[in-house]
């Protein structure tokens, strides 16, 4: 969606090119959560988990997933994300929770179960970056504060000493 309009693909384009040196000798791998319930049934109930299908989608990615190496794994506090990088990797000690790279559309199935509840379920995932209690937001961004994120990300991936990440949302 923000990569829709022109103005916005060049925008994107110049802050890429203009990176790529920052990054070099870095991979960052991107991955979409599995088929989640809100997926098939289209009623957007709130945090939905994976589908069975779901679950057997990460199971038939996990010997791909060894073969990646990657030093940390950043995911989403939506369950979804929490359950395909968790299937994905199982055991890894460097899980991250990271608020703002979870989708931000106005559906329910966006809003996050209460941070206490996903450390119970996901203990071995570090939630220190995400406010403890219930997810008070919902279509929070506007374009300019996808733009501001993006770059203080970016910062982020760019003074990792880090070199292989992967971000799952």
């Amino acid at each position: 969606i923000l990569l829709s309009q022109k103005s916005n693909k060049q925008r994107a384009m110049r802050v890429l090119r203009s990176s790529r040196a920052e990054f070099h000798g870095k991979q960052v791998y991107i991955i979409r959560h599995a088929q989640g319930q809100h997926n098939v049934s289209f009623q957007f109930d709130f945090d939905p988990p994976l589908t069975k299908v779901g679950r057997q989608q990460v199971k038939q990615q996990h010997e791909i997933s060894k073969t990646l190496g990657v030093e940390v794994v950043i995911v989403s506090p939506l369950r979804r994300t929490l359950q395909t990088a968790t299937g994905l990797f199982p055991g890894h000690t460097n899980m991250v929770a990271f608020e703002d790279i979870r989708e931000t559309l106005t559906e329910s199935c966006n809003l996050r179960q209460p941070v206490e509840d996903a450390m119970k379920e996901f203990s071995h995932v570090d939630f220190h970056l995400i406010e403890i209690g219930d997810d008070k937001a919902l279509a929070r961004y506007r374009l300019s504060e996808h733009l501001v994120l993006f770059h203080f990300f970016q910062s982020v991936l760019r003074n990792s000493r880090m070199r292989r990440l992967l971000i799952s949302t």
